[in-house]
């Protein structure tokens, strides 16, 4: 049989598999270094904050014992906070004049407060400071989220098709070399030169070569992204972030689960139990405590700033109660995001969503109440669905709310619908527990009660308790 396949094209195939493999393991352990640096990188933001909290003690604080007599002494030379005697080096106090028994029961003293601070600490993703050491976690974990997805497909892919390549270079192996192939059998050149086109076939082919080659030049690309790139991703999806953190070091990344909670509250939300067969995609820990509180509190407002998660996380509690035997819910938006509503709710649920806009308007509102699920509709037509007498719907989504507080005409039409409402859930991405003259006036159309002891905790400034009285009725989200 004449030889097809010079030896040249056969090695050149074998080298183009161990280009691949190199591509592939450069990616994984790409993957495996980054959470060790991530890992790093948390330490010393940790370390960095628990510096700013030594800065705020006064060297005034180790004023007992024998070592009163040595704060004066430490302060003529400089050092005004633990922060300064902390960093200072271990021999210093000795060359101030300080005895040293007593420089190293001040350095011993220091330092258990900063172990004792470190111990306690945790890292909150959502209102850290933007410091070089956090800017570059930020940038490590932009670039472990990318890494970390191409990684898990490239370990699919190989595992696929790792069985198959085997065999092929394998059977190939006779093409390498003039000797070999001279000694092999008929039957054995014609399996080369069938391994030989299946290698180049799949080195080619969308579904592994190309795809792992991708997947290099996407790695390549991440590697350069720039700080504000990676900065702008954090603050358009904090609690993204914080999940990605949490999943490598979760002893060191404060749990927002229960962020803003009330503690009598925390247990009653934790066993509430949620139902996703209606569901058509995950939730993160986040989102799915988000959906308890929601379910649980029955009216309720949800501020998280970042638009796809709130929505997510308003489609899964309506699905939740749809599982639980409810079949009517509205949901009120901006006239310019009807459309998405629409597209999300089915995209993400198996509820069908109706849009009561336009023409077949008053079409689609009777196929909502004869069928049952999700009416979108802009909030200044709240007043143009017309319910029967009587008719009940399970809960009822304002997103954007603070764009009731600016029209006395809309908040009326909402509130009254809303008077048809099981459940009434107000959102949005700018209120804050801090602006109490805006948020008041929502959170009585909510909760009456709660409105009414917030303006007496406000008069009288007490927020902490504000806050936790707050909390009864709103849930603030990264």
């Amino acid at each position: 049989m004449a030889r097809l396949v010079s030896k040249t094209e056969a090695r050149q195939v074998m080298e183009r598999h161990e280009a691949l493999m190199w591509a592939v393991r450069t990616i994984i352990n790409g993957r495996n270094e980054l959470k060790n640096t991530i890992s790093e990188d948390i330490r010393l933001v940790l370390r960095e904050q628990m510096l700013e909290q030594l800065r705020g003690i006064p060297v005034e604080k180790l004023d007992f014992s024998k070592t009163s007599q040595r704060v004066g002494t430490l302060k003529r030379h400089g050092l005004a906070t633990l922060e300064d005697v902390y960093l200072m080096p271990q021999s210093q106090p000795e060359s101030f004049g300080i005895g040293r028994y007593d420089a190293s029961e001040i350095m011993s003293t220091v330092a258990s407060v900063a172990e004792d601070i470190l111990k306690e600490q945790r890292l909150d993703m959502a209102s850290a400071c933007r410091t070089e050491a956090f800017e570059k976690l930020i940038n490590d974990l932009y670039v472990y989220a990318g890494i970390r997805d191409m990684a898990a497909s490239c370990e699919y892919i190989v595992r696929r098709y790792s069985g198959s390549i085997e065999l092929y270079i394998d059977c190939l192996q006779p093409a390498v070399s003039d000797t070999k192939w001279l000694l092999t059998s008929e039957r054995g050149r014609q399996d080369a030169l069938r391994a030989y086109d299946k290698l180049n076939e799949l080195f080619t082919s969308d579904s592994y070569g190309a795809a792992l080659d991708g997947f290099a030049g996407q790695l390549d690309a991440l590697r350069n992204v720039s700080t504000d790139e990676a900065w702008r991703e954090y603050s358009d999806n904090r609690s993204f972030f914080a999940d990605i953190a949490r999943s490598i070091a979760p002893e060191k990344i404060l749990s927002d689960d229960t962020f803003g909670i009330a503690e009598d509250l925390i247990e009653t939300v934790r066993m509430r139990e949620i139902f996703a067969e209606e569901l058509k995609c995950d939730l993160t820990e986040t989102q799915k405590w988000g959906v308890r509180y929601i379910v649980d509190r029955g009216n309720a407002f949800l501020a998280d700033c970042d638009r796809s998660s709130r929505m997510l996380q308003t489609i899964a509690a309506m699905a939740s109660l749809r599982h639980s035997g409810g079949r009517h819910f509205i949901i009120l938006c901006d006239e310019m995001a009807v459309s998405g509503w629409c597209e999300g709710v089915e995209r993400f649920s198996t509820l069908k969503a109706y849009g009561l806009t336009g023409a077949s308007s008053d079409a689609a509102t009777n196929k909502w109440l004869h069928d049952g699920g999700v009416a979108v509709a802009c909030m200044d037509g709240a007043a143009d669905i017309a319910l029967p007498f009587g008719f009940r719907v399970c809960m009822m989504a304002v997103d954007d709310a603070q764009l009731l507080y600016t029209s006395e005409r809309r908040g009326s039409d909402v509130r009254r619908l809303g008077f048809c409402a099981d459940r009434l859930l107000f959102l949005s991405g700018t209120v804050t527990e801090n602006d109490s003259e805006q948020l008041l006036p929502l959170i009585a159309m909510l909760r009456a009660d709660v409105a009414g002891e917030l303006e007496n905790l406000t008069a009288l400034k007490k927020r902490s308790e504000f806050k936790k009285t707050l909390s009864q009725v709103f849930l603030r989200r990264a």
